[in-house]
């Protein structure tokens, strides 16, 4: 085994003379209220698995990895444990999940990168600033589009009582890379409220950084934590349980059926739950997920009193530096071949499926509206080489097209999020009559 601990991103003084060089002011920029403190470690010992089941402590964590192309592992993964702070909200509320969010994240800036170019000498720190660092990881549910779209009225009772979102805080995390085999342990300081550089305060939160930062790397070089498994599974077969019966779902199928026929939607997406008792540790379920469907965006979330696991090609909105909106319509949807000939002639078929086509065209007028309500219409478009194209997966490939657009003055990420929630596949068309 090889291991090797890289010196700090940056140190005190460093802060200090920083701080005071301001070079952010010459660019008519606010300062920063966190600078990212970092150090790395080189140890081939480790992975993404490895990494999140020693870094988690408490009921809240996370890990996000992602699978490009079936074959391309993304060069950084997300680990994080022990939030700040964790705010829910309920289902019977009406209160907009976003709101506190927005107010809270949206005016705190964390350093750039280029203020300080010494921390690229960090491995991958350059793409790794881009995607991760720090703040809000949770989830919004489906039924939480009441909230951002009026028309619709949510009968849904919460039967699995839990929270309609949940968001937790982080200001210490651990990036993975998989290009350099090594984990990079961030921790933001937190500069709030400091005035005099020379204050006692800074060095204080210095120093607690630095303890976070050891404690975390302590954590990683320790042995990996076994997972605490229920009981021996039974030995007779699993069966999967539904919250509806047969003939109920079809009426509900039936039910569309009728307002498709009367013009009233195009599309809708029925759904129902599928329940069975798991006998192993949840993060086992992931474990088997990660290697049975490598995808784009796959996570898992312990909420504490429940645990998010999934596996999906589909990013809804992504609003990138330059305030451009981006979305991915997917739609149209084959196996894979056996070969790289039967692969191919399986994409050109999906392509030529009126079908398909027809559906994959309505979720990118759909996308294009959505984009379009917190855009400035003008830059709303397809970009010509991100129409219907093939993406494959593991198992499956689909149809992918792109929809972006230059969010308009006065509107907010999280107003794009809003506008684009849920995506078009779990809504039907015309979205709103649909759902």
């Amino acid at each position: 085994m090889s291991t090797e601990t890289s010196p700090l991103s940056i140190t005190l003084d460093e802060v200090r003379a920083l701080l005071k060089a301001s070079p952010w002011k010459a660019r008519g920029e606010q300062a920063p209220h966190y600078i990212p403190i970092s150090k790395t470690l080189t140890d081939d010992t480790l992975n993404p698995v490895h990494t999140y089941l020693k870094i988690r402590r408490g009921p809240y964590s996370f890990l996000a990895e992602s699978v490009f192309d079936a074959e391309k592992v993304a060069q950084h993964s997300f680990v994080g444990s022990e939030p700040y702070a964790v705010w829910k909200t309920s289902c019977d509320g009406d209160e907009d999940p976003l709101v506190k969010l927005e107010q809270y994240v949206a005016p705190r800036r964390v350093l750039q990168v280029d203020d300080h170019p010494e921390q690229a000498h960090v491995p991958g720190w350059m793409r790794c600033a881009e995607k991760f660092m720090g703040g809000a990881f949770g989830f919004v549910s489906y039924d939480a589009v009441r909230h951002f779209e009026p028309r619709i009225k949510s009968p849904a009772k919460d039967t699995l009582n839990i929270p309609e979102s949940v968001f937790m805080l982080f200001d210490s995390f651990v990036v993975y890379d998989n290009v350099f085999r090594c984990a990079i342990i961030v921790v933001l300081l937190n500069l709030e409220g400091i005035i005099d550089v020379s204050d006692d305060v800074l060095s204080a939160r210095y120093g607690a950084c630095l303890s976070r930062l050891d404690e975390l790397e302590g954590r990683l070089l320790g042995p990996v934590p076994e997972l605490e498994e229920d009981e021996a599974a039974p030995d007779t077969p699993y069966t999967l349980q539904s919250n509806m019966q047969p003939e109920e779902y079809k009426k509900v199928v039936d039910h569309m059926k009728e307002h498709i026929r009367k013009g009233d939607i195009i599309q809708a997406v029925p759904s129902h739950r599928a329940l069975r008792k798991i006998y192993c540790h949840p993060f086992s379920v992931y474990r088997e997920l990660r290697a049975l469907n490598p995808s784009p965006y796959m996570y898992y979330v312990d909420m504490c009193e429940f645990q998010i696991v999934g596996a999906s090609p589909e990013c809804l909105v992504r609003v990138d530096a330059s305030r451009t909106v981006n979305t991915y319509p997917i739609a149209g949807t084959d196996r894979r071949g056996k070969t790289r000939v039967q692969d191919t002639l399986i994409a050109e078929r999906l392509l030529a499926n009126d079908k398909e086509r027809a559906e994959h065209v309505m979720l990118v007028d759909l996308g294009r509206n959505d984009v379009n309500r917190v855009g400035i219409p003008e830059t709303v478009t397809v970009p010509s080489d991100y129409l219907m194209r093939i993406e494959r997966y593991s198992h499956v490939m689909h149809i992918v097209s792109k929809v972006v657009g230059k969010l308009r003055p006065e509107k907010t990420p999280f107003d794009a999020f809003r506008s684009i929630f849920p995506a078009g596949t779990l809504s039907g068309a015309p979205k709103v009559r649909a759902m």
